[in-house]
């Protein structure tokens, strides 16, 4: 690919801050303006911003360092979170968490925004400052981009745009699937207020083998060790494992067994905060061998009782929610220990109802996990298309000090 020409950022742009009224003054804050925060703009699943939450009066625009932009700018957060943007579709406001970049003729916003995103990382390491990471406009504006011909960029927008829909398209499809289940589990067991009433309840510890797992750090002879891959709270989600990234840890040669998952074992989080409390997937036997942590406890259902997959779906419902968040220990965190997840009250249907469920879910399940690999692959194919069109600087594989240089204008300075 050609190697675009440089342009400081500066000779393209016009970059201007923001500012925040007096919040004591209410006459400042209710008005027709709408008034952009950091918040507005990494909240967005989108290009473009249209709302704020929170709007400004003329008064005090006049009163204060707030300034109107037009549309078309390119709203970048520059202090503590850096790099995120948007484009306003509309005349607005930004508090002075912003460097807002008004296009002039030689680059288009929408291609400037998705530079800006791709350079994120860079942008970090210029940022200064001790409280706060926080980039100046003085630096912004000596930053290069790469500046291909309008032809060149509205190509580039219209590819990475359809990227972005697919992106959403996943999003939507997975967060779909994810409504499915719970759906699914309330429709053919009742909701939270009427499963436990229209079915016989047991201990999980009655109809379970319940084991907490290996822990980290253990000073174990290294004539007795070996290493192996083991589950930890990360890799256990709401409904399924995440294991794209397994690690090792050093157990004793006669704990293998001890802490080795079988087919069919739920593994459940103790807990760390309340998205983590209690969460529970199944074990396929995805590798050969594997061992859990002790914040994951294995859950080694009677299948005579309690079928997997319905089990799953039991603790991870609003029944089984609300339970764990009544017995969890709340500090700084919310756990829950062996005993009280022993006591967890499960609701048996019949066998085959459960049976019937689990073949249902499975294939939702079995969907939602396609969809995930999708996903990923869509990401890193983004990442790299984001790379291939918008890094054509020159600069990709050359040392760190020299790419920055070259990057922000310096290059052959003294």
């Amino acid at each position: 690919m050609s190697v675009f020409a440089q342009s400081p950022l500066a000779e393209v742009c016009t970059i201007v801050g923001g500012g925040t009224p007096r919040r004591s003054n209410a006459t400042y804050f209710g008005g027709p303006i709408p008034w952009a925060t950091p918040t507005d703009v990494t909240s967005l699943d989108s290009l473009f911003i249209e709302r704020t939450k929170e709007a400004i009066t003329e008064v005090a625009l006049n009163k204060s360092s707030a300034r109107m932009i037009p549309a078309g700018t390119v709203l970048m957060t520059s202090r503590a979170t850096i790099g995120y943007t948007a484009i306003s579709t509309r005349p607005m406001a930004t508090n002075q968490g912003f460097a807002n970049l008004i296009c002039g003729d030689l680059v288009l916003p929408e291609y400037l925004a998705y530079w800006l995103r791709d350079q994120r990382g860079r942008l970090i390491e210029l940022a200064g400052g001790t409280t706060f990471r926080e980039i100046t406009k003085s630096t912004l504006k000596k930053v290069c981009i790469p500046l291909p011909s309008l032809d060149e960029q509205r190509r580039i927008v219209a590819i990475l745009n359809r990227a972005a829909k697919i992106k959403q398209l996943r999003a939507q499809s997975r967060k779909l699937m994810r409504e499915f289940i719970p759906a699914l589990f309330a429709k053919m067991f009742g909701d939270a207020g009427q499963i436990d009433r229209r079915f016989p309840c047991r201990p999980l510890q009655e109809v379970s083998e319940i084991a907490s797992g290996a822990t980290k750090g253990r000073k174990i002879d290294p004539a007795d060790c070996v290493r192996v891959p083991y589950l930890r709270v990360a890799n256990v989600q709401d409904g399924y494992l995440d294991l794209r990234e397994v690690k090792n840890i050093e157990i004793r040669i006669g704990e293998r067994q001890k802490y080795a998952l079988a087919v069919g074992d739920l593994v459940m989080t103790e807990g760390g905060n309340l998205h983590t409390l209690g969460r529970a997937a199944v074990w396929d036997g995805q590798l050969d061998y594997c061992a859990h942590q002790n914040h994951v406890f294995r859950v080694r259902p009677r299948w005579d009782v309690v079928l997997t997959d319905y089990l799953r779906d039991a603790a991870g419902s609003e029944y089984g929610k609300s339970y764990f968040l009544s017995v969890a220990k709340r500090t700084t965190i919310a756990n829950i220990n062996k005993t009280q997840l022993g006591g967890f009250p499960v609701p048996l249907p019949p066998l085959d109802l459960q049976a019937q469920y689990g073949r249902l879910a499975r294939r939702v399940h079995g969907m939602f996990l396609q969809e995930e690999v999708a996903g990923t692959k869509v990401l890193k194919l983004s990442a790299s298309i984001m790379e291939r069109l918008l890094s054509s600087d020159g600069t990709r594989g050359l040392g760190s000090e020299t790419s920055r240089r070259v990057w922000t204008g310096s290059a052959g300075a003294n």
